[in-house]
């Protein structure tokens, strides 16, 4: 019995390292920069700027180095990076930018401004994180554990559908089953069947009906 409570937490534990790295990754596609019309009017031009932002927050236990964004299109301007304490480095020849690093629980946000020619083609940017790209799973397991309320409640309604079906399936099958029995109660009972007698228990009397 303790070997096989051994066997279980094991089996739990190398589940857990073979977790993938958890990171909640946000991206806001390309849109129109918006300014106010007194400084469109001061500037006495019309603004065709664009820009895009992405996030990367880190919901895993481990500090992630090296991480390169592939910026999808050439730019407009260089990108700016938001409120954070990380560094980051563009590249023009690679056209990615370089994070050093994000510390578990932290995140890092950044603008970019793709070239209005090529706005459509401004998709989610890869990210690389050392010699491993950023994976759905990865992002998957980051969403989960930025939002554990919608992740359970979104759990419980699979969990509540499945029963759902395993109970209607009991019921068809149950109903197969009866309906099977009653039809081979009636064939057995059938008038056509000379070699089957039907016998009612009447007290200690037993009558038999040919």
């Amino acid at each position: 019995m303790i070997g096989v409570i051994m066997d279980i937490i094991g089996k739990l534990l190398q589940w857990r390292k073979e977790l993938p790295i958890a990171i909640y990754y946000s991206f806001i596609p390309p849109m129109l920069q918006i300014l106010p019309r007194e400084v469109l009017a001061s500037k006495d031009m019309e603004l065709n700027l664009w820009h895009s932002i992405v996030g990367l927050q880190n919901m895993s236990g481990k500090v992630l180095r090296d991480i390169r964004i592939k910026v999808p299109t050439k730019l407009l301007y260089s990108p700016k990076t938001l409120k954070s304490r990380y560094s980051s480095k563009f590249d023009p020849k690679m056209n990615e930018v370089k994070v050093s690093a994000i510390d578990p629980g932290e995140d890092f946000y950044i603008i970019f401004f793709p070239d209005p020619s090529e706005v459509e083609q401004f998709i989610k940017p890869d990210i690389i994180i050392g010699d491993q790209i950023l994976t759905n799973s990865m992002q998957k397991y980051g969403f989960m554990k930025m939002h554990p309320r919608d992740t359970m409640l979104r759990g419980s309604m699979v969990i509540l559908f499945l029963a759902l079906c395993v109970f209607c399936g009991y019921l068809f099958y149950s109903g197969h089953l009866a309906a099977r029995d009653n039809g081979i109660i009636r064939q057995a009972m059938s008038p056509y069947n000379p070699g089957c007698r039907m016998a009612i228990l009447r007290g200690d009397e037993i009558s038999e009906i040919e």
